[in-house]
């Protein structure tokens, strides 16, 4: 069953093939489950179709093949706790594009810390602290908050949490933009690296002519088609004029140097 009303199916459902390989569709980063941020919703319902809950279902339950995706429905539920009895499953495909279901563990210096981290929990006042440094932290979801609504009711507008994350923050920059910008060099972080050219392995090939280029952040299939843009390309060195030189230049004398 689809969640989408009349309108918007009849408009999305279109029954076009999609070349994803193509540049013209590049921007989509591949069909289901070519993509990291791809995951599957499940909603469980009763038999008479009463929600009960939604949760993320594990890769490890399904797979994709040519024809669709295969899911191990009763394992599923039973993950879910639900071992006997009929139900009602709905699946949701989605790609994350900003934000995630995921919670985040904060620092008092709103950065977001490892997944991984140990954690102290006070009974009493239930802080909740770093093992390793003491400092408090603080849990948030991967989430953007709806900081205005359109009188129409037609238009939101969002705002960022107090989180200093360089995929977060490019993200909800991104979520504004037809075209999306990736940088190694986002202001207010330390840069995650230099773009470097290279030949193939016993190459003769020079460097100042080859394709060949590496880059400090990920490179993913919705890249094709779009720009690299290398700040400073152009300049090797930067040179000086002597303050004896540029006294002569001044006044319209020639400067051989030497002696």
């Amino acid at each position: 069953m689809s969640r989408l009303n009349e309108r918007d199916e009849n408009l999305l459902l279109t029954g076009k093939n999609i070349d994803f390989n193509s540049t013209e569709y590049s921007y989509l980063n591949g069909a289901f489950g070519k993509d990291s941020s791809d995951y599957v919703e499940i909603l469980i319902h009763d038999e008479q179709e009463n929600f009960l809950e939604s949760g993320v279902v594990d890769p490890s339950d399904y797979r994709i093949e040519v024809t669709g995706v295969r899911l191990n429905t009763g394992t599923i539920l039973r993950k879910f706790g639900y071992d006997r009895g009929r139900f009602v499953v709905k699946y949701n495909f989605f790609r994350k594009v900003a934000g995630s279901f995921e919670n985040l563990i904060v620092d008092e210096n709103d950065l977001i810390l490892e997944p991984d981290t140990e954690l102290s929990i006070d009974e009493q006042s239930g802080k909740i602290t770093s093992v390793d440094t003491g400092g408090e932290v603080f849990i948030k979801e991967n989430k953007y908050q709806i900081h205005e609504i359109s009188p129409s009711r037609t238009e939101l507008r969002l705002i960022t949490q107090n989180i200093r994350d360089r995929k977060y923050l490019s993200e909800f920059f991104n979520l504004q933009r037809n075209k999306k910008i990736l940088t190694s060099n986002p202001e207010g972080f330390e840069p995650l690296g230099t773009v470097e050219f290279f030949t193939a392995n016993n190459s003769t090939e020079d460097k100042k002519s080859t394709k060949n280029i590496k880059l400090p952040i990920p490179a993913t299939q919705n890249m094709v088609g779009g720009y690299i843009y290398i700040n400073d390309v152009y300049k090797s060195k930067i040179e000086t004029t002597p303050p004896e030189k540029q006294e002569i230049q001044d006044r319209g004398e020639d400067f051989y140097g030497g002696s």
